[in-house]
């Protein structure tokens, strides 16, 4: 291994401790009162809410590079520009809630969804040591596959936070985007202290369907249609399935994910698809090795 690929891999372990607290603590310095965000856990709609609001609020058309330097994550807060009524920039952010967040919206998705997207955009990365679902089901729900913790932790730290009991917090699910586009991108539009023009709404959501913002991400990646048709792995643009986990995800495994999150996924309103009795979820739980400490962690 050379010494490129052993940093890379040293950051890649490193991302899932507490080492990255200072860096955490650092991107979240120099932000204002006036700056808003757009955050969620990874793979819950948050690439493709930006790409809606970057053309909402610039009236330009959206492409990756754009969005990014529009709606950048905050590691890139030095770069970011006035968009919003008040002055104000617009961050992406997958981190935990943090105290100096004034305004958000939080999206959110089925944790099933979550997690077969997270593997799917995962699973190409060499640094990856769990290559079958079943040994990244049980990393997942242990919050060491990325830089972000559990889901259920993200979305208590957010949910429970100060600033959803307040009118600057704005809650939106991934499947009411996919059902109602044009409403949703609205109260987004009106959240962020916009006007709202419907026929613009309407063009905004034409322009930036699942077909549109494939071929975007092959341009800005220099892939071929033929690329895409042979894998989805890695892309982020994928199926924007809702409910597709009941194609992919096994009894048992979706019995893992639901004990992990059922409090939540109720709260959000995620109907269980099973049956939460001790007795059919304890061998469950014993046999992939997880007792309930471990996915509480």
């Amino acid at each position: 291994m050379n010494l490129r690929s052993a940093v890379t891999l040293l950051r890649c372990r490193a991302r899932t401790t507490a080492l990255r607290l200072p860096l955490v603590w650092m991107r979240h310095t120099v932000l204002q009162s006036t700056d808003a965000f757009v955050a969620s856990y990874p793979r819950s709609g948050n690439t493709w809410a930006r790409f809606l609001l970057c053309e909402a609020l610039t009236g330009n058309d959206a492409e990756f590079g754009s969005v990014a330097a529009t709606l950048p994550p905050l590691r890139l807060r030095g770069r970011a520009p006035a968009v919003l009524p008040n002055g104000g920039r617009l961050f992406r952010t997958h981190e935990y809630y943090h105290c100096v967040y004034r305004k958000a919206i939080y999206f959110v998705r089925d944790p099933r969804d979550v997690a077969v997207s997270n593997y799917e955009f995962e699973r190409l990365n060499p640094h990856l040591r769990e290559k079958s679902f079943d040994d990244f089901l049980r990393l997942y729900l242990k919050g060491k596959v990325n830089s972000f913790g559990t889901w259920r932790g993200h979305i208590h730290s957010w949910l429970d936070s100060h600033l959803a009991a307040s009118s600057n917090f704005l809650l939106i699910r991934y499947e009411d985007m996919r059902e109602d586009t044009e409403r949703e991108l609205t109260r987004m539009v009106q959240f962020l202290g916009f006007a709202v023009d419907p026929e613009r709404i309407r063009t905004i959501v034409a322009d930036n369907r699942l077909e549109r913002m494939s071929q975007k991400e092959d341009r800005f990646q220099g892939r071929s249609p033929e690329d895409r048709a042979v894998s989805e792995a890695g892309r982020q643009v994928r199926t924007r399935s809702a409910g597709g986990w009941r194609s992919r995800l096994t009894p048992e495994q979706a019995a893992l994910i639901e004990h992990h999150a059922g409090e939540l996924m109720a709260r959000l309103g995620y109907k269980s698809g099973l049956d939460y009795h001790p007795a059919v979820v304890r061998p469950i739980l014993a046999k992939a090795a997880l007792s309930d400490a471990d996915i509480a962690s």
